[in-house]
């Protein structure tokens, strides 16, 4: 149990877990006004105590996070939406179990609406419905109404903000059961004493209301727990009740004579009730059953992965993985039903023993004969296939996603050739394409390129896209010649025996092509593309640029052609950047693309660009989404 600052969508928030991070995660989403600490610790703890990794944060203008000029909130509410991806995506979380209370309440079901891959299940707490369709709710209670609107309140003052939270808090209470004052002026007291500028809490009565999403409520398909007091005066029972028959299956406690929020005295009943609702099953618990075919570093990792954190997995997702196929070009393909061993394979692999001799398998010359005649629900397809035709990766792509059968793969040249008719192909059936790894490794570029940025139009990229080429440059930087950074990164496993495909440009054309296919949509060929590699560049270059200030870099660019509508001009190429570019400033094995787009502006994603284990975890990333979007109706 530790606060730490995070950063969550560009901005400083504080955050606190309890419990082990292998339990299936919890985050809990506090009401406008409120910081963190009215989850208060004991409940915290107690959540942590039954097995829960439980996050609790900040929302700006509260507790430590970031705070804006009181009267003058400089986000939405969309914002604060935005903010708990961030908490997660800050703990490395793809989905958690969401728990909001009062807004916070508002706030995890428009997180459902927005990012469903992201939420495990809901539980909400004396909340209303955060997409109304035009219905008639239940007003306030009388006396509440009449408190909101004669307290009197000095936001310059401690004190007076300390006595206001503790009469807003009895008004809350509902009047039904009796009102700890003292437990409740010490935590309001706790809450003035940290803030940054308790004053700033203010900015969230005047956040915009901005359009719904369109969707409606019936749209949320994961599991959800509507928990409402029947003595609530600022959302009475009636707003718990509407919420529960408004999303499909939810299910509602109602809590005899609490008010709004999470009294002590309810503590073990609402803490019973979400441990409960979060160790349930998703819609569909069955395995989901994986060929994976390539069984080289890559495929192996992720077999590795597979195998020693099953129960973690499991635990944080819900989500169980059975190898029911595997692949290598020597072998061929192998199948067994209820999943084969998966220690042994490695074990055999290790050997250099055929994949035939594991227990129970039934053995296919090839990929696509064993595809053919059997069954699975997501490929991942982990070969190497070569730049002149992108064989066999392309049709065993091909093969899953034209049987329905979502397909993730860290081959890149099947993509980078025929990415366009591949996702397309997926969509007429309803089987994503997901290649994550094949441009930053583990760096998760093009989701966000992609998911990240969905209602937004991508324009441009730049980008330093190859660790190899990167780290030669940046040795020649320090000193060094060609030839003895390339050793070094050969010496490091950074380079092939034979290095042309990193230093003549030829992986980093892959990349640009599958990124113009994935993200703008277009497909390129290897002829569109300008390319000249990092061979070419000469010490009295480099030192040249460092005398100027500045520094090379392997640079592949995709922008918009200013003569062809629609098309792109796309090339790599080693440029000299100034120090003001963000690109001059990626150095070592590190990649980095910079994504203009229409109305964000300018998007950098940066991150390690090398490695057996970054490939294995951007294949494990996106076999893990793809096992979420299944487990919904």
């Amino acid at each position: 149990m530790a606060e730490r600052m995070i950063e969550a969508t560009g901005f400083e928030l504080c955050a606190e877990s309890f419990g082990d991070p292998g339990d299936p995660p919890v985050l809990l989403i506090m009401g406008i006004g409120a910081s963190m600490l009215w989850w208060e610790e004991g409940f915290c703890q107690m959540l942590a105590e039954g097995g829960r990794f439980v996050i609790r944060y900040d929302h700006r203008d509260t507790g430590r996070s970031v705070t804006y000029e009181p009267g003058r909130p400089g986000y939405t509410g969309d914002d604060l939406v935005a903010d708990a991806a961030g908490v997660l995506d800050a703990y490395g979380i793809l989905a958690a179990h969401v728990v909001g209370v009062s807004a916070g309440g508002a706030f995890a079901q428009l997180l459902a609406l927005a990012h469903p891959e992201r939420v495990l299940s809901l539980v909400l707490i004396s909340t209303s419905l955060a997409v109304t369709p035009g219905r008639d709710l239940p007003p306030p209670s009388d006396e509440f109404a009449r408190f909101v609107a004669t307290a009197e309140v000095d936001w310059s003052d401690a004190g007076s903000v300390i006595d206001y939270l503790v009469e807003y808090s009895r008004a809350l209470a509902g009047g039904e059961r009796p009102f700890d004052e003292a437990a409740t002026r010490d935590l309001a007291r706790r809450d003035i004493t940290r803030a940054r500028n308790f004053a700033a809490a203010q900015n969230h009565d005047r956040l915009q209301e901005e359009e719904s999403s369109g969707k409606s409520l019936s749209a949320i398909a994961v599991p959800t727990l509507v928990i409402h007091g029947t003595a609530d005066p600022m959302f009475p029972i009636g707003h718990g009740e509407a919420l529960a028959r408004e999303i499909s299956g939810a299910s509602l406690v109602p809590l005899e004579g609490a008010g709004h929020g999470i009294s002590r005295s309810d503590w073990e009943t609402i803490g019973g009730a979400i441990l409960r609702h979060t160790e349930a099953p998703g819609p569909n618990d069955s395995p989901v059953r994986v060929w994976v075919v390539g069984f080289g570093t890559v495929g192996q990792w992720l077999i590795h992965a597979l195998d020693r954190r099953a129960a973690e997995l499991h635990g944080r997702y819900g989500v169980r993985f059975e190898v029911v196929g595997l692949a290598n070009r020597r072998d061929g393909f192998v199948h067994r039903d209820g999943g084969i061993d998966l220690r042994s394979a490695l074990t055999l692999a290790a050997n250099a023993r055929p994949l035939r001799e594991l227990a129970g398998v039934t053995h296919w010359r090839t990929a696509l004969e064993g595809m053919r005649a059997t069954e699975a629900d997501v490929l991942v397809e982990a070969s190497a296939s070569p730049a002149a035709s992108g064989e066999p990766g392309r049709s065993h792509l091909e093969s899953a996603l034209t049987r329905g059968i979502p397909a993730v793969t860290s081959n890149k040249w099947p993509v980078a050739l025929d990415g366009v008719r591949l996702a397309e192909l997926g969509r007429r059936h309803s089987a994503p394409l997901r290649a994550e790894s094949t441009v930053m490794s583990g760096t998760p570029v093009l989701s966000t390129l992609t998911q990240g940025l969905a209602g937004a139009s991508p324009v441009a990229v730049r980008g330093v896209l190859n660790a190899t080429a990167n780290y030669i440059v940046s040795g020649m930087s320090r000193g060094l010649s060609y030839g003895e950074a390339l050793a070094e990164a050969q010496r490091k496993g950074l380079a092939e025996r034979d290095p042309g495909a990193d230093v003549d440009g030829h992986d980093t054309v892959a990349k640009i092509m599958v990124l113009a296919a994935l993200v703008f949509g277009r497909q390129l060929r290897l002829a569109d593309i300008s390319r000249r590699g990092i061979s070419s560049v000469t010490q009295e270059a480099v030192d040249d640029a460092r005398s100027e200030g500045l520094q090379i870099r392997e640079v592949a660019t995709l922008e918009p052609s200013p003569d062809a509508a629609g098309t792109l001009i796309a090339r790599v190429e080693p440029t000299a950047l100034g120090a003001d570019d963000p690109l001059a400033r990626v150095d070592g094995t590190a990649n980095a693309v910079i994504c203009r787009a229409e109305p964000l502006g300018t998007i950098t994603v940066s991150g390690p660009g090398a490695g057996i284990e970054l490939a294995g975890q951007g294949v494990l990333s996106d076999l893990v989404n793809v096992a979420l979007q299944r487990r919904r109706p």
